[in-house]
């Protein structure tokens, strides 16, 4: 069973087994307003800003930049550039990294969302939040599960016992 920790093989779970490999890009000159129809249009809290060419990750952009460095000032969000708003640099972890090195990332940087890299360093997935949460979400269920199944085998045995049997 593969559960927060520990994969399907019993090992500690990688964040290349949980993270978004759907990763939509924005180029950095694109406007806020294209970033957010672009997040819409793909169901998505977060974009890999890219160079004009297309090239290569510059930066991130989420719902919250939009909000807080454009929207909130009262920007025109048609005349605001993606790259005034974007984080530079996203933090970033392997896809080879263990989920508690991730979450340590995260704590430590206060960052919500994480580029994932693979062994040549390009971003192949995000991993936010909501990723790890839907795995601890369905351990909880699990543990749930065990522990109303072993209260029904103990009930069915004080029963027994109550009725002689």
């Amino acid at each position: 069973m593969m559960t927060a920790w520990r994969g399907d093989h019993g090992n500690i779970m990688k964040v290349g087994d949980i993270c978004s490999s759907l990763v939509i890009s924005v180029p950095r000159s694109a406007f806020v307003a294209d970033a957010a129809a672009l997040m819409k249009r793909h169901q998505v809290g977060a974009l890999l800003v890219t160079a004009d060419d297309g090239a290569s990750g510059v930066g991130i952009v989420t719902d919250r930049d939009l909000v807080l460095h454009a929207l909130a000032v009262s920007a025109s969000p048609g005349s605001v550039a993606v790259e005034q708003v974007m984080s530079r640099e996203p933090a970033c972890v392997s896809r080879e990294a263990d989920l508690r090195q991730a979450l340590a990332v995260m704590r430590e940087g206060a960052f919500r969302r994480l580029g994932v890299k693979d062994a040549a360093g390009n971003i192949v997935g995000l991993l936010s939040l909501d990723d790890v949460m839907q795995v601890i979400a369905s351990d909880l269920v699990s543990v749930a599960n065990l522990l109303a199944t072993a209260r029904e085998r103990e009930h069915a045995s004080a029963m027994a016992l109550a009725s002689g049997t």
